[in-house]
């Protein structure tokens, strides 16, 4: 497998679908609404680049105005100002798999109040790049929402008509080569389908798409048969039979489609790495106290109703960590992924 350099695909598009495990009220923020909502505070004076100060607090977000990592940071920007009495500047800084935002927090002291989002496609970034994800020059948080994936196929596609398990899939693999795509090379997804495939010795191709719609817009137009994707972008389709599930990438079934397996219980557990999460992190040796109080305060702005709502909305799945456990699962993911991607540079 040749890793080629990791485009910069945010994971999560903003959508008006309900979330996972547990069921919103009606939705009133529509993808459209939450869209137009992020392009308006793009063009507000909170959005406007401006020097840091005792008074100000700087939230860098590695993706371009619109995606979902921003509008989220839009979204707990108010509370974030409110509980800590200053105002919020959100900073878009994109690029690189949104590596050059967390740059920019590294380069900052310790009692800096520049923070940032940290996707762990961010992380993988720097790795398939050539890059080292430095996690002792940041501060870990708190973790801000959990993300699943699935393993979809199009029914129209040749051969996929009766495939409706991964034993299926898997078994047609075996007998020819079966291209699948995703949002990009280097995601969670296609790591762990080329680790499995080389582990079990499946004929399976990846095609890389440069964003989530493109893809989308193929596997729809019959153009690719199997696609591994959050739902933001294919709930719908999933809801309407246009496109069938296979498996859920996450520790238990989503309550939206609770008829679709875990990739466990369908008894390929290598495919549950692919869960990501998003973080919020600091600069590095932030002062203990503070470390602390920040990670109360994205505690609280979580599990705020409204912005729980809003999150769940958007098919994430709302989950605040302690900073020390954050820090643990980053390192232990980060182990994790090195691994995959230095086994596949190899084949």
């Amino acid at each position: 497998m040749r890793l080629r350099p990791l485009a910069a695909p945010d994971h999560l598009e903003a959508t008006g679908h309900p979330g996972p495990y547990c069921k919103a009220a009606e939705p009133r923020w529509s993808r459209r609404n939450l869209l137009t909502l992020a392009g308006a505070a793009a063009l507000s004076p909170l959005a406007a680049p401006a020097h840091a100060s005792s008074d100000t607090v700087r939230l860098v977000v590695g993706f371009p105005p619109g995606g979902s990592t921003d509008v989220i940071a839009r979204l707990i920007s108010p509370g974030l100002a409110a509980a800590l009495g200053k105002t919020v500047i959100v900073e878009n800084k994109p690029g690189a798999s949104g590596t050059l935002a967390i740059r920019q927090v590294e380069a900052s002291a310790p009692n800096q109040d520049v923070y940032a989002l940290y996707p762990t496609t961010t992380m993988m970034g720097f790795v398939v790049n050539g890059q080292e994800a430095e996690l002792d020059k940041i501060s870990a948080i708190s973790m801000v929402y959990e993300q699943y994936g699935f393993v979809v196929v199009n029914p129209q596609y040749p051969d996929m008509a009766e495939v409706r398990t991964l034993n299926d899939l898997f078994a047609l693999a075996k007998t020819k080569m079966v291209n699948y795509c995703s949002s990009g090379p280097g995601t969670g997804g296609h790591l762990s389908m080329e680790r499995l495939a080389r582990q079990r010795g499946l004929q399976m191709e990846h095609v890389a798409y440069k964003g989530a719609m493109a893809a989308v817009n193929d596997i729809l137009g019959n153009h690719i048969g199997v696609i591994l994707m959050d739902p933001t972008n294919i709930g719908a389709h999933l809801k309407s039979g246009r496109l069938r599930a296979l498996s859920v990438s996450y520790e238990k079934r989503s309550a939206d489609f609770p008829d679709v397996p875990t990739s466990a219980e369908s008894g390929y557990p290598e495919l549950q790495t692919a869960v990501s999460w998003v973080n919020f992190i600091g600069p590095a040796k932030m002062p203990a106290d503070k470390r602390r109080r920040m990670g109360e305060v994205i505690q609280k702005l979580v599990a705020d109703p409204e912005i729980n709502r809003r999150l769940i909305e958007l098919y994430a799945v709302p989950r605040t960590r302690s900073p020390e456990d954050t820090a643990r699962i980053m390192a232990r993911d980060l182990k994790h992924w090195k691994q995959v991607i230095a086994e596949g540079k190899k084949t």
